[in-house]
């Protein structure tokens, strides 16, 4: 299949459109499965079939996601941008949830490229891992999008702002240094993925440029908030002295603030309690939000995860409905981040119900 036929062409071809077991449009919800599972939770806009069941003609483009974890909020929300976006042009979108899991997610690689469908969007959780099957897609004519992932077989990405460059980072340790310079700062790490491994080495270099004591870092490869805490308690403890907590994600910092009020430590609220520990996440997840309002968290930076799933379908839509052949989409597609603390929290909308019209996503790109 060549992706530069006309696009009526490739309707007709695409009479074997495949869509797996759908999830609800209102909510995307967790996929769980194992490596080995043959039922893997995906998303369509349009009709669908349990897995394993005879492909259903949409008559439109599929679009292939591989989620690097669905049960990550803002991940919900990058999926959920993708649906509503795909729903614009009548696609449909296959949702395969890697779980964290590399092998997971090249084997949800294969079975799309099995399927034929139309592109594939992927974030990359091992590059050394990922870059066969990308290789296999481009074989096969299918282009591959990555999100916040280079590879010399991913044709264009989408980023959200922290995974492109370190200026977010940087943005999170000019906010610690100007409320408490030199702030005595533990950092909390996460899933030795790409994107996440690149961000948390921005905030420590950005630390040290900006002066921040980096007293030590942690892991929590579990990805949540459960998994956040006790790390987050036993560095407390190790050093009861600190200042800051930086966490890659919301669900890390939620786990963070919970601990230090267990500790009977006061935490930074701006505007309202203008000292104790300034804590640091990111993600802009509904559950970061609630807990700088209700005082467990400082500041959350969020990716506007539904921006980046619409400028996912919208940078595809430029070459299936606009003719632009693949080789001249936007390499980089940037979304930018929002800072959202005590003093402007008020005006945050959850990602999962904002309003998705490929029209005002920018994707343009940076070259």
């Amino acid at each position: 299949m060549t992706h530069n036929e006309p696009h009526n062409r490739r309707r007709a071809r695409r009479a074997g459109a495949v869509v797996l077991t759908a999830m609800s449009a209102a909510l995307i919800a967790a996929g769980c499965g194992s490596s080995g599972d043959d039922t893997t939770s995906t998303t369509s806009t349009g009709v669908s079939t349990s897995a394993g069941m005879s492909p259903t003609a949409s008559g439109g483009i599929t679009v292939g996601y591989s989620d690097p974890v669905a049960s990550n909020p803002a991940q919900q929300a990058v999926a959920r941008g993708q649906e509503e976006a795909a729903k614009e042009f009548g696609w449909d979108l296959v949702h395969l949830d890697a779980n964290l899991s590399a092998s997971k997610q090249v084997s949800d690689i294969d079975t799309l490229i099995s399927k034929k469908v139309d592109a594939i969007n992927s974030f990359t959780i091992d590059q050394g891992a990922a870059d066969a099957v990308y290789q296999r897609a481009s074989q096969a004519g299918i282009p591959v999008i990555g999100q916040s992932s280079r590879s010399k077989y991913i044709q264009s990405s989408v980023w959200n702002q922290q995974n492109f460059d370190c200026s977010v980072a940087a943005k999170a340790a000019a906010y610690i240094n100007a409320r408490t310079p030199g702030a005595k700062t533990l950092v909390i790490g996460g899933p030795p993925v790409g994107a996440i491994t690149q961000y948390v080495n921005c905030f420590q270099d950005e630390a040290e440029k900006a002066g921040l004591d980096v007293l030590e870092k942690k892991d929590n490869t579990t990805d949540t908030a459960s998994g956040g805490q006790p790390i987050a308690a036993a560095l407390i403890n190790k050093h009861p002295d600190v200042q800051a907590i930086w966490c890659y994600n919301d669900p890390s910092c939620l786990g963070a603030g919970n601990a230090l009020k267990a500790a009977g430590k006061k935490i930074w609220k701006q505007g309202e309690s203008d000292s104790g520990v300034i804590v640091i996440g990111s993600n802009g997840s509904t559950d970061g939000i609630s807990a700088i309002k209700s005082g467990l968290m400082t500041v959350s930076y969020d990716i506007n995860p539904d921006k980046v799933g619409a400028s996912v379908i919208a940078l595809l839509a430029k070459h299936f409905e606009d003719g632009v052949p693949v080789k001249d989409l936007p390499k980089d597609v940037v979304v930018p981040t929002t800072e959202w603390d005590a003093s402007n929290v008020g005006d945050y909308v959850d990602p999962i119900k904002r309003s998705i019209d490929t029209k005002t996503v920018d994707v343009d790109g940076q070259g």
